[in-house]
């Protein structure tokens, strides 16, 4: 093979921004650049592939050297992040949004216009790069997936319930869409169903949303290590997330056989409406209780959905995503398909 390819690992870039922390931005960049350098040295055909963001005077080096990058853009381009939970944060009178700002969002731009091809995990991320006008050439448009070892054993965490079990696993937070699915839960009252919430919850819902987490159809469980376990205990997987990338546990809950309730962003590239699940474009808390009002009565269209599901999961195992990227990895390169 006349290339080598040398990635950027995470492990690296975390290592590398504590040294920054410690000793200054310049030993960063100068940390990674050596790294990298001394690998790329030996290769005829020189790649990086990085997973996350580089020092923007890095990609700028790369370029010059004539080194191909590769990059993962595991959720939305920044400005449509920013644009979405800006007006979220807005909308519902929580503190103002400013995890993004501008000169990140510059950063984010240059970078990507450095780089020879983007994977895109999702078609949310794909449209969010057409947006911010990265051309469509440079995107490598795949998903992420699930590992079937995790999921081997068979038991449920919870007892059956006479009503419908919705699961929401993930950060609770604006961005997930948690607040507009609390209100929808608190307006659709179903008798017997069951709310359960697994992930770390922000202070700022805890604060806003107490009454509805209080209720005794809500059952909060924090961080969970064998989730297997809860998606088997559901009827439904809910997932309103307004901004995502390869939402992974869509994938996991659909392998348990847990059709999903989904916004685009939580579908990724898995859940088609009406097959494997229902995709709502909404985060309007009104539609979402219409939604979860009507699921008492749907219990034939969960059953079918949960099969076509738990069959198109097979296709998103990390085998089968893996051999897909490394083909369009490598067809990106002008090397052909890797059977």
């Amino acid at each position: 093979m006349p290339f080598r390819v040398v990635p950027a690992l995470e492990s690296t870039s975390r290592l590398a921004r504590g040294i920054a922390w410690k000793f200054g931005q310049r030993m960063l960049f100068n940390q990674l650049e050596r790294l990298l350098m001394k690998e790329l040295e030996a290769c005829d055909d020189r790649v990086v592939w990085t997973f996350g963001e580089l020092p923007i005077e890095l990609s700028r080096n790369l370029n010059v050297r004539g080194v191909r990058v590769i990059r993962e853009k595991f959720n939305c381009a920044k400005a449509t992040a920013r644009d979405i939970l800006t007006f979220e944060h807005q909308k519902n009178g929580f503190p103002a949004f400013t995890d993004i700002t501008d000169a990140m969002i510059d950063k984010e731009a240059e970078e990507l216009a450095l780089a020879d091809a983007i994977f895109c995990p999702s078609p949310e991320v794909s449209k969010s790069m057409v947006n911010i006008n990265v051309s469509s050439d440079k995107l490598l448009k795949t998903s992420y997936g699930w590992d079937p070892a995790r999921f081997q054993v068979t038991t449920c965490a919870l007892s059956h319930t006479v009503g419908p079990t919705l699961l929401f696993v993930g950060t609770l937070t604006v961005r997930k869409g948690i607040h507009f699915l609390l209100e929808a839960w608190e307006k659709a009252n179903i008798k017997g169903g069951r709310l359960i919430l697994a992930g770390q919850i922000d202070p700022i819902i805890r604060e806003r949303y107490g009454h509805v987490l209080a209720r005794d159809d809500v059952e909060y469980v924090g961080l969970v290590n064998d989730v297997g376990s809860l998606y088997r205990s559901a009827d439904l997987f809910v997932f309103a997330s307004l901004e995502e990338g390869g939402p992974q546990v869509t994938y996991e809950a659909a392998a348990c056989g847990i059709p999903a309730l989904v916004t685009p962003m939580g579908a990724g590239a898995f859940t088609r409406d009406g097959y494997d699940g229902i995709v709502l474009a909404s985060n309007d808390a009104d539609d979402w209780s219409q939604l979860i009002s009507s699921l008492p009565d749907r219990r034939a269209d969960q059953h079918a959905m949960a099969a076509s599901a738990q069959e198109r999961a097979k296709l998103f195992t990390w085998a089968q995503v893996g051999a897909q990227r490394r083909n369009l990895l490598f067809g990106s390169l002008g090397q052909g398909l890797l059977i």
